[in-house]
């Protein structure tokens, strides 16, 4: 499910914070929700419970019932948990309204088992509210004490002080029923003022409303008198359901100030609005004796005391306030004394000192409890700030990591642009040079001139083939290298290595040997060429690196399997001087060499590694080093095995002579398209040259448009052009498919894919002559005599 978007996120908060602002707004707020989302979404779902909370607190309940309905199942019809909670926590509510508390607290105690991390701290506040009232009700008050602590918990979380100082106002009232009126004092005032700060006027009558209670309990009137005094001045803003209980504490209040005649006038109100099942005739009771004695008649004030006591259900109900009995068998003590009627008084004395003790004793208890859930909430905030320090220190790790990891990405892009722009600049003079040695080796030179150009051959040559190790290092990044897998026997390839590195090994005075499997050829499937690549490479290596001994090339079974039909092992060992951990950590990196600080390029670029990791990766086939200085290496590689083949079938290339050609060459450098025309004329083709394709176009036209056999054009020609497109306008030119070939000397791999992905035949510059005439030789062939 998509999250809602962050305006309609904003709404939704908007509407939660209203709750301990000013309610009557939920309404409109729930509506705007709605039509924001849309209906039938997961935010008309919150809209629609937002709209149930206006209307209760409007008090249109038949309407009420019926958003809550849509909300529940627009919930369930998203699966939204968190949603399904708060409606629960509404439905609760009637219940509780209903006095069916025990409903009400097994609906609340599912709420209550769900992960705090699926809720927010505004939904978890919610259900925190309605558990504490459910708990009190029903006289759990330990219990209910924990909600009201743990709501204060989710208010903070909110980072809103209208609900923390809501959260502050309930726990007022909580410590003003267990007789802790110093510290509920304490709680009302710091909300209050929370409230009026925040601008959070529901949370200021909450807390208000309670501290006055907390007041008159210790009886402080004169300093309850003015909170009275301001909630009755905004009396039309409060819930008007509990109105008959605030007329109660109001009264209650002005008379202890003195104020009897409107202490009365408001204790005739609330029986006004008494309803069946009222839970406020204690508190009424107690007022009301209060002020008869007050008002100096405690007959009346006997009379109304002891029609309370008499009730068979007076003191039974678990929601009754224990120092509001004690206020009232004070009070019937003080009148009994002042009628004359000792006895009696006596015994309210008696009744009154057994509540007291209770008290006391229920007071120091909840002391205890509160510093307990107090001390536990503080451990609780410091666990999920410290795993929130780690969170965010596991995160600052994540991002330097990523910047880390984005910077060798940059480097190795600029890197590989580097390589490129350097391969292909310092390419085009190689190119012309090639070309130029080529027309040089001509038979019948001075034995002098002839040894000169043949060391100036081998130099181009050893050039050459660094380009070229560029170039490999390019398509494998690039990842156009394919792959040509096929059944293979590596009894020939690896004595034929061996073979070719026979001489080389004996020159240097080290033994190399050949061990295969007796009887079998070992077959295998893989890419011949490229399998060639990599095992010739780590030869090289193994001889380059050792120094007295020998090189072992040896084919086993492999570790591990059931016979030799389950995989090879092809190792290389040596007696070389080995590897440390460090080296061995970084032999396969581009252009390192363990032993070169002085980079003979006798010893080539240091990519030899490189290759060999990236072509196994390639091939699918593991590769393995352990080495120890001064004592080897041993690489290995695992192939995948296959049946011996019943027969096997070889054939010889013929050659085949080349006549003259017809071609056409394209390159912008003068000195490269100089030097191959010269070689190929030389070979005994006639050659049309341009600078672009239109430019060979018009040499084709000025030349009376001969029949062409094939085109040669450079890759990266000027103005934005390239030899893909100047091959295609070729073709379009002359209405055929001429054979072509590309000729560069870029290794950028976004380039290299470009000639990938065209389909063309190309070449890496500097091209040696025999990989030229190669070329030459198959379009000979493909002609046939039959020219474009």
């Amino acid at each position: 499910m998509a999250p809602n978007p962050p305006d309609l996120n904003d709404l939704i908060q908007q509407a939660w914070a209203q709750h301990y602002r000013d309610p009557s707004l939920l309404l409109a707020l729930g509506l705007q929700i709605v039509q924001a989302a849309g209906e039938g979404t997961p935010g008309a779902a919150a809209g629609w419970l937002q709209v149930a909370w206006g209307r209760r607190f409007r008090g249109e309940a038949e309407d009420a019932r019926l958003a809550l309905r849509q909300a529940a199942l627009l919930a369930d019809q998203h699966a939204l948990t968190g949603l399904q909670a708060s409606c629960r926590d509404l439905e609760a509510m009637v219940l509780g309204l209903a006095r069916r508390w025990p409903e009400a607290l097994a609906l609340l105690a599912q709420n209550r088992a769900l992960p705090p991390e699926g809720r927010s701290p505004w939904e978890r506040g919610s259900t925190h509210q309605r558990l504490a009232m459910a708990l009190d009700a029903l006289g759990r008050r330990d219990d209910a004490l924990r909600e009201r602590y743990a709501l204060l918990a989710s208010a903070r979380e909110t980072g809103d002080p209208a609900p923390v100082a809501h959260a502050l106002g309930m726990l007022c009232g909580m410590h003003a029923d267990l007789y802790n009126l110093e510290e509920a004092d304490r709680l009302g005032e710091e909300g209050a003022r929370l409230a009026l700060q925040a601008g959070a006027f529901q949370a200021w009558a909450m807390a208000a409303l309670n501290r006055m209670n907390a007041l008159v309990a210790a009886g402080r009137g004169a300093e309850a008198a003015p909170l009275a005094e301001a909630l009755m001045a905004q009396e039309a803003k409060l819930n008007q359901r509990a109105r008959e209980q605030r007329c109660i504490v109001y009264a209650d209040a002005l008379c202890q100030a003195g104020k009897l005649q409107r202490a009365q006038a408001l204790l005739d109100e609330s029986v006004s609005l008494r309803h069946t099942g009222s839970e406020s005739l204690l508190s009424w009771t107690t007022a009301q004796v209060l002020c008869w004695l007050a008002q100096g008649e405690p007959q009346r004030a006997i009379d109304t005391g002891r029609a309370w006591l008499a009730d068979p259900q007076a003191g039974t109900d678990p929601a009754s306030v224990p120092s509001e009995q004690l206020r009232l068998l004070q009070a019937l003590g003080s009148a009994c004394e002042q009628v004359g009627d000792l006895a009696s008084a006596l015994q309210m004395q008696r009744q009154a000192f057994k509540v007291h003790e209770a008290l006391v004793g229920r007071s120091a208890r909840a002391r205890r409890l509160a510093l307990e859930i107090e001390h536990q909430l503080d451990r609780e905030r410091q666990d999920r700030e410290q795993a929130q320090q780690r969170q965010h220190a596991a995160e600052a790790e994540r991002h330097r990591l990523d910047g880390l990891n984005r910077a060798l990405a940059e480097a190795s892009q600029a890197k590989t642009r580097f390589l490129a722009a350097a391969s292909h600049d310092l390419r085009q003079p190689v190119q012309a040079l090639a070309m130029n040695m080529a027309a040089l080796q001509v038979d019948g030179l001075p034995p002098p001139q002839a040894q000169l150009v043949e060391r100036m051959a081998q130099s181009l040559a050893a050039l050459g083939r660094m380009f070229d190790v560029l170039l490999d290092i390019s398509r494998l990044d690039a990842g156009i290298v394919p792959v040509h897998p096929e059944p293979l026997a590596l009894r020939p390839l690896l004595q034929r290595l061996v073979h070719e590195h026979a001489d080389l090994a004996a020159a240097r005075g080290l033994r190399l040997r050949l061990r295969l499997p007796p009887g079998l050829s070992a077959m295998t499937h893989s890419d011949p060429v490229l399998l060639e690549r990599c095992l010739r490479n780590l030869l090289d290596n193994a001889l380059k690196y050792t120094r007295q001994g020998g090189v072992l090339l040896a084919v086993r079974p492999a570790r591990g399997t059931e016979g030799p039909g389950q995989g090879w092992q092809v190792q290389i060992v040596d007696t070389g001087i080995g590897m440390d951990a460090q080296v061995q950590a970084r032999v396969f990196e581009e252009f390192y060499q363990a032993d070169n600080a002085e980079r003979d390029r006798a010893r080539g670029l240091g990519l030899g590694g490189a290759i060999v990791q990236r072509l196994c990766r390639l091939l699918a086939h593991p590769l393995a080093l352990r080495s120890r200085p001064g004592r080897g290496t041993r690489v290995s590689l695992w192939l995948p095995v296959l049946p011996e083949p019943a027969t096997t079938a070889a054939g010889a290339a013929q050659p085949v002579e080349q006549p003259a050609l017809c071609l056409a060459v394209i390159d912008d450098d003068a000195d490269v398209r100089d030097s191959l025309q010269a070689v190929l004329e030389r070979w005994g083709h006639r050659v049309l040259v341009g600078a672009d394709a239109a430019a060979l176009q018009q040499a084709w036209q000025a030349a009376g448009r001969p029949a062409l056999h094939g085109a040669l054009s450079d890759l990266r020609l000027r103005a934005g052009q390239d030899g893909v497109q100047a091959v295609a306008e070729l073709r379009q030119c002359l209405g055929a498919r001429l054979p072509a070939l590309i000729i560069t000397g870029d290794i950028a791999p976004d380039r290299l894919q470009r000639l990938h992905d065209s389909g063309l035949p190309w070449l890496p510059k500097p091209v040696m002559p025999m990989r030229l005439r190669s070329w030459l030789a198959g379009v000979a062939a493909a002609s046939a005599g039959n020219p474009l």
